[in-house]
């Protein structure tokens, strides 16, 4: 289901998709998470070929890529990280192999957690998005969060709607 996308997956990974040929032909790369955070002032771009802070989220991890591949403007669809609210952990797409083993989360996605115990994750998970937000800023990037509702609120939100109304504007002035 993944089409030809490029991976990018944990080094502690390697092992098992050496060992099982997993992903052959297929462009994998290995990151190294081993800082345990993003430094209070984060600087430039980290790079992915180095030892990297261990992310919380795919879509932080996403940004991070983005940013080291140099693109300038990134918008976010489906970050609604809203879960802490909702007591719901919602994925876009059916989890399948590893359903049932999130800790804290019920076979039908509910929370077991309550607000106390979900907290500082939900803390660290905004101050690594406050950190890739500082390190875009520093490198003339921008992020924009596309997504409809949700609680993440620390990038500029827009309308997916206009931002794709805008890119058509684009393109047929590109083509005159």
């Amino acid at each position: 289901r993944l089409f030809d996308a490029e991976l990018f997956l944990d080094q502690q990974e390697w092992g098992l998709v050496r060992e099982h040929r997993l992903f052959e032909g297929r462009k994998t790369h290995f990151v190294c998470m081993g800082k345990n955070h993003f430094p209070k002032n984060p600087g430039s771009i980290p790079d992915l070929t180095g030892n990297i802070p261990r992310v919380q989220t795919v879509p932080i991890m996403a940004i991070m890529i983005a940013l080291y591949m140099g693109f300038r403007e990134i918008y976010l669809l489906g970050t609604d990280h809203d879960w802490f609210v909702t007591k719901e952990y919602r994925y876009f797409f059916e989890p399948g192999l590893l359903k049932g083993t999130d800790m804290g989360v019920r076979p039908d996605r509910t929370l077991e957690t309550t607000l106390w115990d979900e907290l500082p994750a939900v803390t660290k998970v905004w101050a690594q998005y406050r950190a890739v937000k500082m390190i875009a800023k520093k490198a003339g990037a921008n992020i924009y969060n596309a997504t409809h509702g949700g609680m993440l609120d620390e990038f500029e939100r827009v309308h997916l709607d206009s931002v794709l109304e805008m890119q058509n504007q684009r393109n047929q002035s590109g083509r005159a």
